[in-house]
C-alpha cells in the first residue's frame, strides 16, 4: 500500500495495517504520550498513545527522513564506533 492510500484509511484501519504490515523500529516518550515508529512499505508511521491508558490518539505518516530526528537523538551510537 502506498502512503496516499494509507492516509485515507480510518484511524483503526491505519493502526491495524501499520502493526500487521509494518516493521516496528523504536519508540519515544513525549510528556503524556508514547510514540511508536514503524516502517511501512517505504514510508514511516507514528502511532501516538496516551501513557496512562494506552489509547491511540493520533496516527501520522511521513516519508521525510528529517522527521526521524527525535528518534535519532535518543539512539546510543557509541557501541557502533570502532
Amino acid at each position: 500500500m502506498k502512503q496516499k492510500a494509507f492516509e485515507v484509511l480510518t484511524q483503526d484501519e491505519q493502526l491495524e495495517y501499520a502493526v500487521q504490515n509494518g516493521t516496528y523500529l523504536m519508540d519515544r516518550k513525549d510528556d503524556d504520550v508514547t510514540v511508536r515508529l514503524f516502517d511501512v512499505n517505504g514510508f514511516y508511521v507514528e502511532i501516538f498513545s496516551l501513557n496512562e491508558t494506552g489509547v491511540v490518539v493520533l496516527i501520522k505518516s511521513f516519508n521525510e527522513t528529517e522527521k526521524l530526528a527525535p528518534y535519532l537523538r535518543q539512539m546510543d551510537l557509541s557501541r557502533m564506533l570502532i
